[in-house]
């Protein structure tokens, strides 16, 4: 039995003709629960009929283009990564990453223009967010361009220190304000993916 005249059968089931095999199934069985002959009225059985000539249309379109490529899966930005470290980055900083870039470290600092830094270092780069900037937010620094790294606690204030300089840049960059025992795990952190020797790091 054909469909009836020009009416998309994905419309009159209510589904787009994008939807799955198994939306179509449960969109049609939906509405025939509603319009069933037995208890849905005297115009039941001719919607019924319609229902069902859309459904048999709607398959044999389905048919006829073959089978569809299966959709993409849509993960969340950071899938790869621990809830504690997504949390720790915030959505700037894990927006930033490539996907499956592993973290090895993140903490808090301040730098000259900027008193509210989230720090984080990956398998491949430096990368900071500064919370309280207007543009340029994150910023990043290959590690294959890092020369050396000093990190440091002062006598005084007990607050440490990381001086990174790099070939791509004219000036040093320092992160302050760092508590003592994260900055022994950020120098540890760039000890890992860094040339020997290329960090100091303070004593324990």
């Amino acid at each position: 039995m054909g469909h009836n005249g020009g009416v998309d059968p994905h419309a009159e089931l209510g589904v787009s003709p994008d939807a799955s095999d198994e939306e179509l199934t449960r969109a049609y069985r939906e509405l025939a629960k509603q319009h069933h002959p037995d208890h849905a009225g005297a115009d039941a059985a001719a919607r019924m009929q319609r229902l069902n000539e859309a459904y048999d249309a709607a398959k044999a379109v389905r048919r006829r283009r073959g089978p569809r490529a299966p959709r993409p899966i849509r993960r969340a930005p950071g899938w790869w990564l621990g809830d504690d470290v997504r949390a720790a980055l915030g959505a700037e900083l894990v927006g930033a990453l490539d996907e499956g870039e592993r973290v090895l470290a993140v903490a808090w600092a301040a730098t000259g223009g900027s008193h509210e830094v989230r720090l984080a270092v990956t398998q491949k780069r430096l990368l900071w967010l500064r919370d309280d900037a207007i543009g340029d937010r994150v910023q990043a620094l290959r590690l294959a361009e890092i020369d050396d790294v000093v990190a440091r606690v002062g006598r005084v204030r007990r607050r440490g220190e990381l001086r990174i300089r790099a070939r791509t840049r004219r000036r040093r960059l320092t992160f302050g304000e760092i508590e003592p025992q994260t900055l022994r795990e950020l120098a540890e952190a760039l000890g890992h993916v860094l040339p020997p020797g290329a960090v100091r790091a303070p004593a324990p």
